[in-house]
């Protein structure tokens, strides 16, 4: 969230998101009120990823990401390259 980054930026929520890791994979769940951001590699284009919303027992929620390796996830959507956190499946 906002006090995850560098410079806090009150355009980002104080929980932003949450990747959630399980069994060896990783799934990216935006909870901020401002969408969260992603993308494949540094040079691809952001992807919005919007706050997620419960689908119904059991079923999961909109709103989250299946995150690969070198995948990065981006708290600002005003200043995306603000605070930028690379995916590193070991």
């Amino acid at each position: 969230g906002r006090f995850d980054m560098a410079d806090p930026s009150p355009y980002v929520s104080r929980l932003q998101c949450v990747v959630h890791v399980e069994g060896g994979a990783a799934t990216l769940l935006s909870i901020g009120k401002p969408p969260t951001l992603w993308r494949a590699h540094e040079s691809a284009p952001w992807m919005v990823l919007r706050k997620a919303r419960p689908l119904g027992d059991d079923i999961g929620f909109d709103g989250t990401h299946a995150l690969q390796h070198g995948e990065q996830i981006s708290l600002d959507i005003r200043e995306p390259e603000a605070a930028v956190f690379t995916v590193t499946c070991e």
